[in-house]
């Protein structure tokens, strides 16, 4: 009985060992597996740097907005790449001279804002916010060559409506660019603006037009274009709030 007890326990031992071998290579395992699949490893793909949203096509695309613009401002539009201690990935400054420069930050953690923007959307779509937040920027300037030239070229309402609403004329710049260049492709990167500017209303409030951007948006998509051959997004601003 004694040596069928050892044995017993003998057998139990041997089994709770290769158990236990068991045990320690899945855990092993899976550590191999969260150190690969972390989810820092996994924020650090989905979030936006150089390597996966590279300065070359932006600023390719933030020219072409320039360029399209410029027919509109009478200060010379310039795009150019700075590294600016701002956490954004895009501003626009305006010089004594009357210069409209639109920056590109190289500031890792500036581009890394662009997160915001354009998290989950594809390629071709990426490109399309990208237009709509230059349009924007250069939206600012064309407020500040307002209020420097007295030529807001809109009604004493709708001059009012917007006095002193920098970023909601700002982002109907945008929107009404959308509306005027962009066709079919407006729609997604203003309900992301929109969606943007309603999740960051709290930190941010002077940004806050989701509401009013809601409701022009809805006007600038039934609005037609003053003039076809030249469109003007501070033209047609200025027109829906006649």
């Amino acid at each position: 009985m004694r040596r069928l007890q050892q044995a017993s326990a003998w057998g139990f031992q041997r089994y709770q060992g290769a158990l236990l071998g068991m045990l320690a290579g899945v855990l092993a395992l899976t550590a191999q597996s969260a150190q690969a699949f972390s989810w820092a490893a996994l924020f650090e793909r989905r979030t936006v740097n150089f390597e996966n949203f590279p300065l070359r096509p932006v600023q390719a695309k933030a020219e072409q907005v320039a360029t399209r613009l410029q027919a509109h401002i009478e200060d010379p539009i310039h795009v150019v790449q700075v590294n600016r201690k701002e956490l954004s990935p895009l501003l626009a400054v305006t010089s004594a001279k009357g210069m409209c420069i639109v920056v590109l930050n190289t500031n890792p953690d500036g581009w890394a804002v662009w997160t915001r923007f354009i998290r989950d959307l594809p390629d071709a779509q990426r490109m399309d916010m990208v237009e709509v937040a230059v349009a924007h920027e250069i939206g600012h300037c064309m407020e500040v060559q307002n209020a420097r030239t007295g030529e807001a070229q809109g009604t004493a309402d709708s001059i009012s409506a917007l006095s002193g609403k920098t970023e909601l004329y700002a982002d109907l710049f945008a929107g009404a660019y959308a509306r005027l260049y962009m066709g079919d492709k407006a729609s997604v990167p203003i309900e992301r603006l929109i969606s943007m500017r309603r999740s960051f209303a709290d930190a941010e409030p002077s940004h806050d037009t989701a509401g009013m951007l809601t409701r022009i948006w809805a006007k600038l998509a039934k609005t037609q274009a003053i003039d076809e051959t030249q469109p003007n997004p501070h033209r047609m601003v200025m027109q829906i709030f006649r």
